[in-house]
């Protein structure tokens, strides 16, 4: 696969207007970039890779230093550009990323995902209402009680 199959675009676009999208990550042949929005046929994206000046990281780890003036601020790790590109040229290799602040909002999210499978004869994503057993997961401090859907 070397192409992002046109049915999924829809989709992406419907995630960028989820609360608790994130984002996406993926890119295009030998590029990858912070997808961040979509409208119509384009996605909005960042690029990681952009060049920023080299800074001395000298002074920030000796305390008896004081930090550097500007432009060594977190600004400075931050491309300002943002460009666009066709979702049809992106690359299929991707990750949407959502963040829940509690409860309510996997709940709401989940929600919302399945209404999105629901509409879609090939869904991108697809919840499956169920637990984890203990021995799936392989961290013990993750066990508490998953009686939601996981996605």
């Amino acid at each position: 696969m070397d192409e992002l199959n046109p049915v999924y675009a829809p989709q992406l676009n419907k995630f960028f207007k989820l609360p608790q999208c994130a984002g996406i990550i993926g890119g295009k042949p030998r590029k990858s970039f912070f997808f961040m929005g979509a409208q119509g046929p384009f996605i909005f994206y960042l690029d990681p890779h952009t060049v920023q000046p080299a800074v001395s990281l000298r002074a920030e780890c000796d305390t008896k230093v004081p930090p550097p003036p500007p432009p060594w601020r977190p600004q400075t790790y931050h491309c300002a550009d943002v460009c666009r590109m066709r979702i049809s040229e992106m690359d299929p290799s991707l990750a949407v990323g959502f963040f829940a602040r509690g409860r309510r909002d996997v709940e709401a999210l989940i929600l919302r995902l399945k209404e999105i499978e629901g509409e879609e004869a090939h869904p991108v994503i697809t919840v499956v209402d169920g637990a984890l057993s203990e021995s799936e997961v392989a961290d013990d401090s993750l066990v508490e009680s998953f009686d939601w859907p996981l996605v």
